[in-house]
């Protein structure tokens, strides 16, 4: 599987939006490891 998380205020695009999900938060890397 191939998961695509864009972060930050920039919304998605139309093409993006029905491939990835956005946080607007700031993600903790570490943890997601």
């Amino acid at each position: 599987y191939y998961y695509r998380i864009l972060s930050g205020q920039d919304a998605l695009s139309i093409f993006e939006k029905e491939r990835a999900w956005h946080v607007p938060e700031k993600l903790d890397l570490l943890a997601m490891q």
